[in-house]
């Protein structure tokens, strides 16, 4: 696919995590994708989108879902140094506007 975007003129494009949800398979997609990034001709931009549904598990309290992402899998993805940007699905029924700016806006110490 890489090798089709550069033929078609497209040089950069952006790579989202987030199919995992959970900690490890973030890391792991973040990871797969910086990998392609240093071996390709193609620029890759990585962004985290863990907060791209909420899990099952967390479907009757979505709040402790973000909860999880902010305070586990973000501090993960910012040691790993890989993601540059941070997304959020935010839209009724997946995160709401206050969810969203929560996750967007959070910052560890």
């Amino acid at each position: 696919r890489m090798h089709q975007f550069l033929k078609l003129g497209t040089t950069t494009i952006e790579c989202k995590s987030g199919y995992g949800l959970n900690k490890s398979s973030e890391l792991k997609s973040l990871e797969v994708i910086d990998e392609v990034n240093k071996n390709h001709d193609i620029d890759m931009i990585p962004t985290f989108m863990g907060a791209n549904t909420i899990t099952p598990e967390y479907k009757s309290n979505p709040d402790s879902y973000v909860e999880v992402i902010c305070k586990e899998i973000i501090p993960a993805i910012k040691k790993q140094g890989i993601a540059i940007f941070n997304d959020v699905f935010c839209e009724k029924g997946y995160f709401n506007e206050e969810q969203s700016i929560k996750i967007l806006n959070f910052k560890y110490e």
